[in-house]
């Protein structure tokens, strides 16, 4: 039993590695950027209080928004809106509370893109519980409101879970019987 663990860990540790050294791409921010003609703030404001973000830092021509709250215990989404003249550049990311770095020996990476299919984090049936759903629907959201002329985020589900459940009997509701 104690050898299947060891195993399992060290798979773990493995995944964590490579995601923190850029294997998979899940290290980093995931960027937007677009022309905008009037002032964004307002609408930026309004869509923070809406989706429970708090702003963080604020300068002259960028703000920081955090979101806060009981879904986002380990994993928080955080975005970074800058304006320059007529453009403006949309950073979002999923930073890594203190937990989740001594959970993770370190390893985890402190911030992770929003934009790319994770392996090694699947919440199956729970999907919209999943921080990076979250994230990408409120930046989706955001680019919405704005106008923006960019690409949407689109919204990743891990094709493993997806394909098992396609072979399940079609008078079940999803669970096991």
């Amino acid at each position: 039993m104690l050898l299947v663990v060891g195993i399992a860990v060290l798979f773990l540790l493995f995944f964590l590695r490579a995601a923190k050294h850029g294997t998979y791409k899940l290290a980093g921010r995931t960027i937007r950027e677009f022309t905008v003609d009037d002032e964004i703030w307002t609408t930026v404001d309004s869509w923070a209080m809406e989706r429970k973000y708090e702003l963080s830092n604020q300068t002259e021509t960028a703000r920081v928004y955090t979101r806060r709250g009981p879904r986002t215990p380990v994993l928080v989404p955080s975005l970074e809106i800058a304006r320059t003249n007529n453009r403006a550049r949309l950073e979002s990311w999923l930073g890594i509370y203190r937990v989740g770095r001594i959970v993770t020996f370190g390893i985890y990476p402190d911030e992770l893109r929003i934009d790319v299919k994770s392996l090694w984090i699947s919440y199956g049936d729970w999907y919209p519980l999943d921080p990076r759903h979250i994230a990408r629907d409120d930046v989706n959201t955001l680019l919405d409101m704005l106008d923006a002329k960019a690409p949407r985020i689109p919204q990743c589900r891990w094709q493993g879970y997806q394909a098992a459940s396609d072979h399940l009997p079609p008078h079940s509701s999803g669970g096991f019987p």
